[in-house]
């Protein structure tokens, strides 16, 4: 967490001498004073009247998010209150159908409200927990047209669309038109043509649908940033990084409903949660193609230009959350239900080979184990697209 105690307007910098202050939250996200076990000796400014700027990894999955912002006197960043500045602009929540302010959006634990007795303050935790999701699918498809070796989401600069549209009028995240006006503002989607763009705003619209309809539990949350990144984006990066889209992509694009959507999210269920209490380093799943040929390598290492399983795995510590070059890859496994789809195979040099064995189009996973430089080892999966075309 970056305040900007300088008042440059940048994080990070110093002036004359006055560097900003930051800080490095404790195993639950807390970044406060009073926060118990915060991983960092600085304290956050006495008063909050500072803007920040917030970047870590999900506790959930171990995904990794920057700049994230919120209005001034904020206690709580989010993708929603990263739309907001320094002036509380009542339209922007208006509409998107909530009856809180900016500032109050900024002290609304969306998360914790889901776990609370009381049934209005649940309603209210799972519409803005949703809004969240669905603002890091907006945020996504921006990010991934210049994406990281870690694959980190890059939130309040690439809302710069969704929040002109908030402005200009109400949007609604799950309904096709609503969210085609969002992406004829978009700066990656400006790329494609139209029946790309309305594609795309359809598979959106439909993951809101999704989400609200899978959202019940905060646990749920996981399953839906799987869905996120292993279903959602990848089929935007489809329709994104060509100026027209073939027919077959339009037309498969198109047939994806919600219902698919939801089913997706409940097999993501049986991930294995990272251990963020106890743990201090933990492998995250992964997503790799295999199109139209008919195997890929992978590095045992991450490394400028090289796809590798430990590209986005974490280091949960003072000095993380990321430390990929010293991740090394210790072993993998096709689970016995796909060995008829995959084999992957590890050399001396630890370089994987994935290779198709069967035609179609399918997601199937893999299983890998991984060793940081201190020794600790942890497990996790590779999701791996295989498909024609």
């Amino acid at each position: 967490m970056i305040f900007d105690t300088n008042g440059s307007g940048l994080f990070g910098d110093s002036v004359q001498g006055n560097a900003d202050v930051g800080v490095v939250s404790n195993r639950s996200g807390e970044f406060g004073r009073d926060a118990v076990g915060r991983q960092s000796p600085t304290t956050p400014p006495a008063e909050a009247s500072f803007i920040g700027q917030l970047s870590g990894a999900s506790a959930l999955t171990g995904f990794v998010y920057t700049k994230i912002g919120a209005p001034l006197r904020a206690a709580i960043y989010s993708p929603v209150t990263s739309l907001f500045g320094t002036t509380d602009e009542r339209v922007l929540a208006t509409n998107m159908g909530l009856d809180l302010t900016g500032l109050e959006l900024g002290n609304f634990d969306g998360f914790a409200a889901l776990a609370r007795p009381d049934i209005a303050t649940q309603v209210r935790g799972r519409q803005v927990t949703a809004l969240n999701l669905k603002l890091l699918a907006q945020a996504g498809l921006e990010t991934t047209g210049n994406p990281t070796a870690t694959g980190a989401i890059e939130v309040k600069p690439n809302l710069d669309a969704v929040r002109a549209q908030l402005l200009a009028g109400p949007v609604n995240f799950n309904a096709p038109d609503s969210v085609l006006q969002i992406l004829n503002r978009s700066r990656r989607a400006a790329f494609t043509n139209d029946a790309g763009r309305r594609t795309a705003a359809q598979l959106l619209a439909r993951f809101g649908e999704a989400v609200d309809r899978h959202l019940t539990t905060a646990a749920r949350i996981a399953d839906i940033e799987y869905g996120l990144r292993l279903l959602v984006l990848p089929e935007l990066d489809i329709l994104f990084n060509t100026s027209a889209p073939t027919a077959a992509q339009i037309s498969r694009i198109s047939a994806i409903t919600s219902d698919d959507l939801v089913a997706g999210f409940l097999e993501f269920g049986s991930i294995q949660p990272i251990a963020v209490a106890s743990a201090t380093f933990a492998p995250v799943v992964d997503y790799f193609k295999i199109v139209a040929i008919s195997q890929t390598m992978l590095a045992s290492q991450c490394a400028t230009g090289t796809d590798s399983p430990t590209c986005n795995d974490i280091d949960l510590t003072v000095g993380g959350p990321l430390n990929v070059q010293a991740v090394q890859l210790t072993a993998v496994r096709v689970p016995a239900q796909f060995a008829s789809y995959l084999s992957v195979t590890q050399a001396a040099d630890g370089t994987l080979t994935l290779r198709r064995l069967a035609s179609g189009r399918r997601l199937i996973w893999f299983d890998y184990d991984a060793r940081d430089r201190q020794g600790i080892s942890g497990t996790s999966r590779a999701y791996v697209l295989m498909a024609d075309e």
